[in-house]
């Protein structure tokens, strides 16, 4: 085996990885429009929606069926709490679902044989973006919810606020490959010009 059909064997491994990939965001995508509705759902405690909050899933008081969600929503939260803590999930699913469609543009791209075109660099810089807007966003109901607790117009006990570095690094590294991407195109461009 010479070193041309190593090349091979490895290209075409990478060329496999991608249509992967992309099923796998597809899916994920779905997953989340899935969360989207079942998360107002279960914080509005529908009576159809088979779906319960907290305690134990092999709950002999539980009537059937039940899902277990306790992860995510404490049995011990007041209601104005539940519906603060789904709002916020509802914010970071619905910039999961952007991000992941984003995602799914520069992936096809790279497919193609493009990976560095101008549109791969715009949507980079639009999923930075959307996480400066859901972080902000979330930011302003924790606000609120606070001003709200301190004038006593509702209990807000068992909410869970969470202030990590991680959501920003994430944003940072999308703006710094938006500007990666960017420059890309430009070489790759006047390269093109100059063959």
């Amino acid at each position: 085996m010479g070193p041309e059909s190593a090349h091979k064997i490895g290209s075409g491994k990478k060329d496999q990885a991608v249509p992967i990939l992309i099923k796998l965001l597809v899916f994920s995508q779905w997953a989340l429009v899935f969360l989207l509705v079942a998360i107002p759902l279960t914080a509005l405690g529908a009576p159809f929606f088979p779906l319960r909050i907290g305690g134990d899933p092999n709950d002999p008081d539980a009537q059937w069926p039940t899902g277990y969600i306790g992860a995510v929503f404490d049995e011990d939260m007041t209601q104005a709490a539940l519906y603060a803590e789904a709002l916020v999930l509802v914010i970071f699913v619905v910039m999961g679902i952007y991000v992941i469609r984003q995602m799914l543009g520069v992936l096809r791209n790279v497919l193609t044989g493009n990976p560095f075109v101008r549109d791969n660099g715009v949507r980079l810089r639009r999923m930075g973006y959307a996480g400066v807007i859901a972080q902000f966003s979330v930011y302003g109901i924790w606000i609120l919810v606070g001003l709200i607790a301190l004038a006593g117009w509702a209990d807000f006990e068992g909410i869970s606020v969470i202030l990590s570095p991680a959501p920003w690094v994430a944003i940072l590294l999308a703006f710094a490959l938006a500007t990666v991407f960017r420059d890309g195109a430009e070489l790759k461009e006047e390269q093109d010009l100059t063959v």
